[in-house]
Order: structure tokens, then sequence, then C-alpha cells
């Protein structure tokens, strides 16, 4: 797992994807679509306008161009990467009129998941998309990662493609992406999300199904 490597930690591939347009190609597609399902499943969770949101692994901001208009004045904030995708969120969000409602500290550059240190402790933490191309110790670093920047009774959702224990290829048939045990796209059993939450000094609800179109399972974490 040392040796890990994932098509999105190429930022070169990733500036020329958003130099000609193409970002949001990037993880997966399905731009639109997933930004309002990422939104309406928050909402049903308890987002509010007031409430301070991280989302991590934000990419070039399919969530973001929902979530901003949701909420009050830079109560978003979107971690990711990279900086070319960044940038590209940034202009999606100044594209759609709300460019106002964003500051300078709104995106950050991170590889350890960690905001940066002027953002504020938030209410809801999302990853998308995320640790189905990462290994699971990665997952526990990012779990060690936001623990100081959330407050009490904060909830932080992520979601996972999963498999029973010990399956070395798992082909999802909704969405027809097959995935591994050992490398991107990556597939964990749910004993094992579970596991490494409570290690870290998380509790783990498991959600299960939530509509992903792609067959991505949903947690819930509190700390």
């Amino acid at each position: 797992m040392s040796t890990w490597t994932s098509s999105y930690q190429d930022e070169n591939a990733l500036r020329a994807r958003v130099e000609t347009g193409r970002h949001r190609e990037v993880i997966g597609g399905l731009w639109d679509e997933m930004g309002a399902l990422q939104l309406d499943f928050l909402i049903s969770r308890g987002l509010k306008a007031e409430h301070f949101l991280l989302d991590l692994g934000c990419g070039s901001g399919r969530l973001a161009v929902k979530a901003v208009p949701y909420l009050a004045q830079d109560r978003y904030h979107g971690l990711d990467i990279s900086p070319s995708l960044l940038q590209a969120a940034r202009e999606e969000v100044e594209a759609g009129g709300f460019g106002n409602r964003i500051s300078g500290r709104t995106f950050h550059a991170t590889s350890d998941f960690r905001p940066a240190a002027e953002m504020p402790a938030f209410d809801y933490v999302i990853a998308q998309s995320v640790f189905t191309h990462l290994p699971l110790e990665r997952f526990g670093a990012a779990l060690d990662a936001i623990r100081s920047h959330v407050k009490p009774g904060a909830r932080f959702y992520a979601t996972f493609f999963t498999a029973v224990a010990g399956t070395h290829k798992m082909h999802h048939k909704r969405g027809g992406v097959t995935t591994y045990i050992d490398r991107d796209p990556i597939h964990f059993a749910v004993e094992e999300i579970i596991g490494m939450a409570r290690q870290k000094g998380w509790l783990a609800n498991w959600i299960g199904e939530w509509n992903h179109p792609r067959d991505q399972q949903m947690a819930e974490f509190l700390i």
C-alpha cells in the first residue's frame, strides 16, 4: 500500500483537463447529478443554511455550486489535492453568480486532508468518491486530520465501495464499476471501515444505500 498511486494525484493531467474545459469529467463525471445528490442527502441529514460545511475532496466544485447558494455566506469550504481543480471550482461558483458568497479561504489545496488553520470549525463534513480511490489507511489519516477542525456533535459522511471481506474483485452491476481489494478503484468490507473509525476514536453508523448511481455506499462518523 505504501506505493499506492491514483490518477487523481497527477496534477499535470488534471491541469490539462482544466485548461481544455474538461474538469467536469474528472472523478467520474455525473457532475450535475452528483452535486445535487450530495446536497439533498446533507439536507435530509439536517444541514441548515447557518451550518459550516467541509467538502473533503471537492474536485472541480460539483457540490460547491449547489451548496454555496444554499448556505449562508462563507459557510462552504472545500479541500482537494489539486490546485487546478480548486481553481476550476472557484470559477464555477463565480460563473454561477455566487462569487460574493465565498472568500479567499474557501478552497484549500492539501495532500493530507488537513483544513487550513484559518478555516472555521465544521458542523458537517462530506467525502464523496474519495476513499473509493485510496487505501484504508488514508481514511484513517483523514479521520485524524479533521478531528480538531469539527465541532462537538459534527457529522462526517463518506462513501465507499463495499464487498464481502476477502473478495479480490467485485463487479457492481449498478454503474458497471469493477473494484478491487488492493488497487484503485478499491472496495472494503463494512467491518473494516467501522473498525478503522473505532480505532481512531469515532463512532460509525452504517447507512449503506443512498441512491448513488454507481453503487457507492454511505457511512456516518461522529466524534
